[in-house]
């Protein structure tokens, strides 16, 4: 075996590619040749030296990353989820109603159970979420939606005369009163303005 042979094999043996007959001449001409027994001794220090290195210091984010997720406050989680419980199932009993008392077969009762079933799932979604407060903050762009459009509407079916009286816009707060609870008991999130360093080419969110 010559030496280009011998050192090709010392590089097959450290990532252990080599039969046995090809250790046993590796081994021989390693103890007759001396270059080849310090590339030998010269690989394995290297290979050591790459798998296994002094890992590398992390810093510590724990608080910065707790204070951009918006936890809810300890001493007003319970208070948030028993008043958002509550509103729940005060927006369920308004809801219900529209929803299996409609029994005529026309377009205003089939518009009527529609809503009645939006509003239903909208309170559900509190109900799950005074139970789960972990999973507040997901329904919080759905919720947003429904509150904002439901009562902008009936604000302006007042302001046109569609509808008689605030009666029907005080009913639809119910679901602005929920959102705020859902809000602040996921941890009242703030939209994030980016800085100048997110916006350039390549660079990840963070």
């Amino acid at each position: 075996m010559d030496c280009a042979r011998c050192q090709e094999l010392i590089s097959d043996r450290l990532d252990g590619r080599t039969t046995e007959t090809e250790e046993r001449l590796l081994e021989l001409h390693i103890a007759g040749c001396r270059v080849c027994d310090q590339v030998e001794h010269g690989s394995r220090a290297l290979h050591r030296m790459v798998r296994l290195r002094t890992a590398e210091v992390v810093p510590d984010l724990t608080d910065e990353i707790l204070a951009r997720a918006n936890p809810p406050i300890a001493g007003r989680l319970l208070g948030m989820r028993l008043a958002l419980a509550w509103v729940a199932l005060v927006g369920m009993v308004g809801a219900v109603p529209d929803l299996v008392l409609a029994h005529e077969v026309d377009a205003a009762s089939h518009i009527t159970r529609h809503l009645g079933a939006m509003s239903l799932a909208l309170f559900i979604g509190f109900l799950y979420a005074a139970w789960r407060p972990s999973r507040a903050f997901g329904l919080l762009p759905i919720a947003l939606a429904v509150a904002v459009t439901v009562s902008l509407g009936s604000v302006i079916d007042v302001a046109t005369g569609s509808m008689g009286g605030w009666k029907e816009v005080s009913t639809h707060a119910v679901d602005l009163v929920g959102f705020v609870l859902l809000w602040v008991l996921a941890g009242a999130p703030r939209p994030r303005i980016p800085h100048a360093r997110d916006l350039r080419p390549g660079s990840g969110p963070t």
